[in-house]
């Protein structure tokens, strides 16, 4: 398992035509299988290696635990296993090893993960201490009969693209040298295995936890986090299918979100000819645990690819069928705990005759009918797994409506307290709410605390979470004060509608523009480019109320349109936007002629520009001011340069030898004092001033 590893940077060729993976790229093309294996958000290692070892999606709430201990202990290929041998990274092994009794395995030091070098270290380390095994093994006796044993899991776990991406960015040389290094290992390790047992009797399986966006980061939704490689060759896996390639209709299937199943393959992978299946990543473990002979783990919610397998029809009709009453066992076990804890129990009727469909199968087989007897399996394993879905979400009627109603109710409350302690409503109204106060908070009171009492022996008898108690409980809480004052609404209610007509509008348009302020708020979240259309009508309300509102100059109106319809190109570019040196450098120099050229129109103050400042010509005052902001235009380059590049070169020392002039010492003590942005060794700034002195001559004859 590659950690880290995006499946386009692995499946693309660099700048020379050349592919960074030549060994496993062999493989796709001679001898085995290949696809895109579809990670599910959060995309991080822990919740990414549990579903491709033991084939289910992490719960969320495991990142209270730092995505490191086990909340609960849960079963994986790597129990089923007769034997497992694992070396990589300290934050995954143990996860998986560290209690497991039949394991040989092995995790550096957390101090050998350094972001401030090439990582690619870490995955040689890996592959060195398996090689040194097998050497052992030579003069061991048991270690050789343990190695020998059938049922054997071997799992390296390769840091060094997680590490370099998050320090050094995917596109970088350093990430994709290690691709690179990757494939290596790779070929390293089948021809190690295939020399050391010699029987053709080993599959192998390589794919990724995870991506890396452009950023350097992980753990969205988006494809350069969720697409990541897989490829499988070896004992029982088909070899290559070419295909013609066609167009491929959407069937209606989703891996993650909006990725559709059987997606174009990109061009310049060059893969279009072979035949491509894609699995979500939870269907790895039962691919593994069919290869080596094994139950699938007890949790598991893969679909076993059949297409990556090379077995009679039989035996792939036998492994669906298994893979089917695993998944049904624990739809089985689902509906018989929410069964004994409910009340009132609505099954999963499409599966209430299951029993009926197994026996069909199970006839079919007998019959020989393989290819009836697959479909049957299939229709029921996808209904085990609705079934699944219908029992996770078997509350969730009830816990939308209570939560519903709880905001509501938190909403009406605080329209309440604004009335009451903030609003000058005539005194005879809170007076005609206030007759019988006592009398009517006691009976609401003792009424919501009744219906309290009974919603928690409801949930008690019904076995319910804590959460459940504390969602009823607020909801019940905020509506018991909604109701003690409701006759001060009833009077509220009235009130309002004797106010004259044009305050009644004044409050509705209020509301609705709100509302729609807030649902376009929403709204931007999943499609940024709806900011583009408000500022370009921005641009236009803004400079007419400009030109007509406010005493402004017909320039100003203009400048003001402008600017919103340039900063409206911005919201159509994309959120994540590789870093690019001369961006930079070309943003401060714009910042630095505009600054110019303002100071300079200020001295020379002309009619126009008069005009457009409607001001009085004086005589400047502000030249400490206009050096003091170019020299932070400069001072911001530097820093980006010096802080998140650790890079000096001639443009950059130009720019910090013109810093020296104007710079004090205690400016530099402030940037020194400016925290990087990942744990790399910086020099200090006192070196590069010195550095500056000696180059800065040269740079600025340079340029």
């Amino acid at each position: 398992a590659a950690d880290g590893l995006r499946a386009d940077k692995f499946f693309e060729p660099d700048e020379r035509g050349r592919y960074r993976a030549p060994f496993l790229r062999g493989v796709i093309e001679e001898k085995g299988r290949w696809g895109v294996s579809h990670a599910r958000p959060p995309t991080e290692s822990r919740p990414g290696h549990v579903a491709i070892i033991a084939g289910f999606y992490e719960d969320p709430s495991a990142v209270t635990k730092g995505w490191k201990a086990n909340p609960v202990e849960f079963d994986s290929v790597f129990y089923q296993s007769r034997h497992t041998i694992s070396f990589g990274s300290p934050d995954i092994v143990p996860i998986f090893c560290s209690s497991l009794p039949h394991s040989t395995w092995g995790s550096y030091p957390h101090e050998y993960e350094d972001f401030a070098t090439d990582a690619s270290f870490l995955d040689h380390w890996s592959f060195d201490q398996f090689e040194g095994l097998l050497n052992r093994s030579l003069d061991d006796v048991k270690l050789r009969q343990l190695l020998l044993q059938d049922k054997l899991v071997i799992f390296l776990h390769l840091l060094g693209c997680d590490s370099n991406g998050h320090a050094h960015r995917p596109y970088s040389s350093i990430y994709l040298n290690n691709v690179k290094v990757v494939d290596e290992i790779a070929e390293r390790m089948y021809n190690l295995m295939e020399s050391y047992f010699n029987d053709n009797g080993t599959a192998y399986v390589f794919t990724a936890d995870h991506g890396m966006s452009d950023k350097g980061s992980h753990g969205d939704g988006h494809p350069s986090n969720t697409d990541t490689p897989l490829v499988a060759w070896g004992a029982g896996i088909r070899s290559p299918k070419f295909l013609a390639y066609t167009d491929k209709p959407d069937d209606g299937f989703r891996f993650v979100d909006d990725h559709r199943h059987d997606m174009p393959t990109p061009q310049n992978w060059a893969l279009e000819g072979f035949e491509r299946v894609d699995v979500n990543q939870a269907d790895i473990a039962p691919l593994m645990a069919t290869l080596v002979g094994l139950p699938c783990p007890l949790n598991s919610v893969g679909n076993l690819p059949s297409h990556y397998l090379k077995l009679s029809k039989s035996d792939e009709v036998e492994a669906v069928l298994a893979n089917t009453k695993q998944i049904l066992n624990q739809f089985l076990r689902k509906s018989e705990q929410k069964q004994s804890s409910s009340l009132y129990f609505k099954p999963f009727k499409p599966l209430v005759n299951y029993s009926s469909v197994l026996d069909r199968i199970e006839d079919l087989i007998s019959a020989r009918d393989y290819k009836t007897a697959m479909k049957y399996s299939e229709e029921l394993r996808s209904m085990a797994l609705a079934g699944l879905h219908y029992f996770q979400t078997y509350d969730w009627f009830m816990l939308m409506t209570t939560i519903t109603l709880g905001y509501i109710g938190w909403m009406a409350n605080l329209i309440i307290h604004v009335l009451q302690s903030y609003t000058t409503f005539p005194a005879s109204l809170l007076k005609r709410t206030q007759v019988y106060p006592m009398n009517t908070s006691m009976k609401v009171y003792i009424g919501g605390c009744l219906f309290m009492g009974l919603s928690s022996i409801i949930l008690l008898l019904e076995k319910s979470p804590p959460l459940y108690h504390a969602y009823v409980f607020m909801t019940i809480f905020l509506w018991t004060r909604i109701v003690q004052n409701y006759e001060f609404m009833k009077s509220a209610w009235r009130e309002l509608f004797n106010m004259p007509f044009k305050y009644i509008m004044n409050l509705l348009i209020s509301s609705v523009a709100a509302l729609l302020i807030l649902e376009f708020l929403v709204m931007s979240f999943f499609d940024r480019k709806l900011y583009t259309w408000c500022f370009l009508a921005l641009g236009i309300l803004a400079s007419v109320c400009g030109a007509f509102s406010i005493e402004a100059s017909p320039a100003v109106a203009i400048y003001t349109w402008l600017a919103c319809w340039f900063l409206s190109v911005f919201t159509l570019m994309p959120a994540e936007i590789p870093e690019n040196n001369n961006l930079v450098i070309f943003s401060g120099a714009l910042i630095i002629l505009i600054a110019m050229a303002s100071r300079w129109a200020t001295i020379n103050t002309t009619t126009f520009w008069l005009y457009l400042n409607r001001a009085n010509k004086q005589a400047p005052k502000s030249s400490k001011l206009f050096f003091v902001q170019v020299q932070q235009a400069i001072c911001c380059i530097d820093i980006y340069f010096v802080k998140v590049k650790d890079s000096v070169d001639s443009c950059h020392c130009a720019l910090g030898y013109f810093d020296l002039s104007v710079f004090n010492n205690g400016v530099f003590d402030y940037i020194s004092s400016v925290p990087a942005q990942r744990t790399a060794p910086v020099a200090p700034v006192d070196q590069l001033v010195r550095s500056w002195f000696c180059d800065g001559a040269t740079a600025l004859f340079t340029l």
